[in-house]
């Protein structure tokens, strides 16, 4: 039991440190794991989001923020297992923008030649394709809150707007594939 006593007031010590941090500078260089969720919240706090702080065995803490308009953005570290005693100076967003019944990579990699600021993936999961969006973020030298705000929100616009002018090509191309298959041969009919 008195194990637990100082493992809370560690944590509780951090958190005062996190908004000490956050209310005096408001200037984000490298950010540890309780920093990133006071940012969050004071990011999103009226905005109807729910965040949520996850860990996984493989990428460490990760945050998923869940918009009131359906958008799941997930927030995480690119380069190594983001733990509770590290911080980062650079951000991954990803978004899960729909659906593929099959992956078309070709068409990927084309509107990633496209876009400079993000780019598509195409991920696996349970059986199912799906077409993401992905952008990192550098801290170095520093962002103010409300500019990291900006940036997610901008991400979302035009990872939304990309992905209808991506769906629009797929089926552009299938409607190409079905007009150059040329049309089968009759087969003549039997009289009898």
């Amino acid at each position: 039991m008195n194990s637990v006593i100082p493992a809370i007031s560690e944590l509780a010590d951090a958190l005062d440190s996190a908004c000490e941090y956050y209310e005096s500078n408001k200037h984000i260089a490298e950010v540890s794991v309780l920093e990133m969720m006071m940012i969050l919240e004071s990011i999103f706090y009226q905005r109807k989001a729910q965040i949520q702080c996850l860990e996984s065995s493989s990428k460490g803490y990760y945050f998923t923020v869940t918009r009131e308009n359906g958008s799941f953005i997930v927030i995480s570290s690119p380069n190594h297992k983001w733990t509770s005693g590290s911080y980062q100076e650079q951000l991954l967003l990803q978004v899960r923008l729909c659906v593929l019944d099959k992956p078309d990579y070709r068409l990927v990699n084309e509107e990633n030649l496209r876009s400079h600021d993000l780019k598509f993936v195409i991920s696996y999961e349970e059986g199912q394709y799906y077409l993401e969006a992905r952008r990192f973020i550098d801290l170095y030298g520093g962002i103010k809150a409300n500019n990291l705000c900006n940036l997610i929100d901008r991400f979302i616009a035009s990872a939304q707007v990309l992905c209808v002018a991506f769906q629009e090509e797929r089926k552009a191309a299938k409607q190409r594939a079905v007009e150059s298959v040329p049309p089968a041969p009759s087969r003549p009919q039997k009289v009898h």
